[in-house]
């Protein structure tokens, strides 16, 4: 039974990277959902290599195919009380 994914940083490098496991699960999921300040993240860490416009086609790519969450001030709050 597919479930529902919320990919952040390492988990999303790690799909880009070709670990196994991860492939597994996101390929296998029902949804996918990755917030928006881990789009901005990987697009920084694509800036920052030697091939920004492969990397950076690459997010792009993905994003399609998964749901963006945007934030919020209620977003927001959870984040502070959560960290």
């Amino acid at each position: 039974m597919p479930g529902k994914y919320l990919l952040d940083t390492n988990i999303l490098i790690a799909h880009f990277n070709g670990e196994a496991a991860v492939n597994q699960r996101v390929f296998q999921a029902g949804e996918v959902f990755a917030p928006v300040v881990v789009i901005g993240e990987m697009f920084y860490g694509a800036a920052k290599s030697r091939k920004f416009a492969e990397n950076a086609a690459r997010i792009v790519r993905f994003t399609k195919k998964i749901s963006i969450l945007p934030c919020d001030t209620i977003s927001a709050r959870y984040y502070g009380e959560l960290k």
